[in-house]
């Protein structure tokens, strides 16, 4: 297991820093208060501090990116199992995220790199080929296996819904990112497999809010 290496200050200006100039914005707290209350949340353990956490917006979707930091304190998380997450979102439900971002010695450049990746996606979010309405992104709960997909059935000649690659043109350096990303994680796989253990995808057991009032959901 890698050495932790928390962010400090420095690093998080520089993501800060990378983050703004990719038209990212600082997610506020009252925004985070508003969503709270219209969700009625109630979170399965109380956090001190306030996580410094980015957006961007484009095609009906939104990027957002969890550093794990805490300005108001100036410094990350101690949390042992605190990571930072990347993933896209569609009015209050995520559609997509990337595997947590151990907080070790690469921590800071992969985060920004994937910062960068989610947003390319909803920026070239494709119309379908066939109905032209925009497509929706669809990740696979069990596999993490992700693509564009047009469902409206009824709209298409064989009455199927339409896919689209998720990596189709994304840029050469981004693809290699990523393609090194899935390879360290298939790597990790094997070693469980081979030690006759079984790995659930972190996505899939974080401990999540509960949202009361589902009603109130957009």
């Amino acid at each position: 297991m890698p050495a932790s290496v928390l962010p400090n200050v420095t690093d998080f200006l520089f993501i800060r820093k990378n983050l703004l100039s990719w038209s990212y914005r600082d997610k506020n707290s009252q925004e985070i208060r508003k969503m709270i209350d219209r969700l009625g949340m109630i979170f399965p353990r109380k956090r001190k501090g306030r996580e410094a956490g980015f957006i961007y917006s484009a095609n009906g979707h939104d990027a957002k990116v969890w550093t794990s930091f805490l300005p108001e304190e100036g410094k990350a998380r101690d949390a042992g199992e605190d990571y930072g997450w990347v993933l896209i979102a569609k009015g209050d439900r995520a559609v997509y995220y990337t595997v947590p971002f151990m907080r070790t010695a690469n921590f800071v450049q992969n985060l920004c790199r994937a910062a960068w990746v989610i947003k390319w996606h909803i920026n070239h979010i494709p119309n379908c080929r066939e109905c032209k309405a925009r497509m929706d992104i669809y990740q696979n709960p069990v596999t993490g296996a992700t693509f564009y997909v047009c469902w409206r059935k009824e709209r298409h000649e064989n009455k199927k819904p339409k896919y689209s690659d998720w990596d189709k043109n994304l840029p050469p350096k981004a693809k290699a990112f990523v393609e090194s990303r899935r390879k360290l994680r298939q790597n990790y796989r094997e070693a469980l497999k081979k030690a006759g253990k079984k790995v659930k995808p972190r996505r899939t057991t974080r401990k999540r809010a509960i949202i009361t009032k589902s009603q109130n959901r957009i």
